[in-house]
């Protein structure tokens, strides 16, 4: 409502973390193909929401890309070094504080590579 005056009621999608929600009002005729805009709509669904950023993003998912950050740093500190192999994941590991049984995966998730991170 504005005042006194009703508002026209409009068909509407809304992308929502969970899906898209498309609402109809009650006294619309809809004709589909002619009333809606499916390749607008299915590009809209496809983009996924927003992500969290700032205070909203949870504490752990900060530390995380912090110590990924530092796992960054190191790695290159240690390609400069001239290390490679498993000497390099030992000077990170060493460097970051992690225990020396640990599976080098770890490493490979926090730099953002695949099964080989020797490069």
């Amino acid at each position: 409502m504005e005042g006194d005056r009703p508002l026209l009621l409009k068909v509407s999608v809304n992308p929502t973390p969970h899906g898209t929600m498309i609402v109809i009002p009650r006294h619309w005729s809809l004709d589909p193909n002619r009333d809606l805009d499916w390749k607008f709509i299915g590009r809209l669904h496809r983009a996924r929401g927003a992500r969290r950023q700032g205070p909203k993003l949870s504490s752990g998912r900060m530390k995380r890309m912090a110590e990924a950050e530092e796992a960054k740093r190191l790695w290159e500190e240690a390609k400069r070094r001239g290390l490679r192999g498993g000497e390099r994941y030992d000077y990170v590991r060493e460097r970051m504080g992690r225990d020396v049984r640990m599976h080098p995966g770890w490493l490979r998730k926090l730099l953002g590579k695949g099964k080989s991170a020797e490069t």
